[in-house]
């Protein structure tokens, strides 16, 4: 039997299942921190400060899909790179640039 929050989607829920796992499997330590979160949760409010950068909000958008790409294939930056149709070398020069280790 699954359950709901009362006013949440099925699809929001998924989504925070899915930001926590994440979280867990390519985070520092053992401890979770804001830093093991994504972007677009850890740095919201700095997103929303410079909501009319478009290089900043390009950078946090490819951040996102870089590590939902690593998350979906376990750390494996190979199969990350692949799925979103990136060339390996690439996608590493791109993860520096993003600061993802």
């Amino acid at each position: 039997m699954s359950h709901t929050f009362a006013g949440s989607r099925p699809g929001n829920v998924r989504e925070l299942a899915n930001t926590i796992e994440r979280a867990v499997v390519l985070g520092r330590g053992p401890v979770l921190g804001v830093a093991d979160l994504p972007g677009r949760i850890a740095n919201a409010e700095e997103a929303n400060a410079k909501s009319h950068d478009y290089r900043e909000a390009m950078n946090f958008a490819r951040r996102d899909l870089v590590l939902e790409a690593l998350s979906q294939s376990n750390g494996n930056r190979t199969l990350a790179a692949k799925s979103l149709g990136l060339h390996e070398k690439y996608f590493l020069r791109l993860m520096k640039t993003l600061r993802i280790s």
